[in-house]
């Protein structure tokens, strides 16, 4: 959540709100006990990338925070209104190469907004490319300590996700791996 946060372009505290409240609705609302509601890194860059265009540019995080939240709303009014109309026929015309295609791309812009995080360095601006860039110019920078721990924290969590499948990589679970 942290994460889509700061994809998002809020604050990490913004992050666990949103958790907290999406859970706290979806407990009244919701239907499925199997769902999972929660932020998806896609729906953070999008917020982020409609929010900050040209046409809006908001000057102050305030202003930010309310068009974001503006955006959020209508979204989900949207929502509601598709799945009262019975539009989920809809996405059968989304074609599966376009589909992964917008996750790859996804993929490669959370790497590359993530990377100078786990190296500790300050991210660059400009598109993902000059993101890349200026961050393997500027490797010599590398705060080790930081890179030590973010690489053991994700050899941990692959780790667990390789050796004890059953549990999900928490570390409170109760699975036989770990007694």
């Amino acid at each position: 959540m942290i994460a889509y946060a700061s994809l998002a372009g809020h604050s990490q505290q913004a992050g666990l709100y949103s958790l907290l409240a999406s859970l706290a609705l979806y407990a009244f609302f919701g239907t499925s006990r199997h769902l999972v509601v929660a932020a998806t890194s896609a729906s953070a860059v999008l917020i982020y990338s409609a929010v900050t265009a040209a046409a809006l540019a908001p000057d102050t995080v305030r202003g930010y925070a309310t068009l974001a939240a503006g955006m959020i709303l209508i979204t989900g009014l949207f929502f509601v209104l598709a799945g009262m109309c019975r539009l989920w026929f809809i996405t059968s015309f989304v074609s599966r190469p376009a589909m992964e295609g917008f996750v790859f791309g996804l993929a490669i812009f959370v790497t590359v907004s993530q990377l100078p995080k786990l190296f500790g360095l300050t991210k660059g601006s400009g598109d993902s490319i000059r993101r890349l860039a200026h961050l393997v110019a500027h490797l010599g920078d590398t705060s080790l300590a930081t890179l030590v721990i973010g690489l053991v924290a994700l050899a941990v969590l692959f780790g667990v996700e390789r050796f004890a499948p059953a549990c999900p990589g928490d570390w409170w679970c109760s699975c036989s791996a770990f007694p």
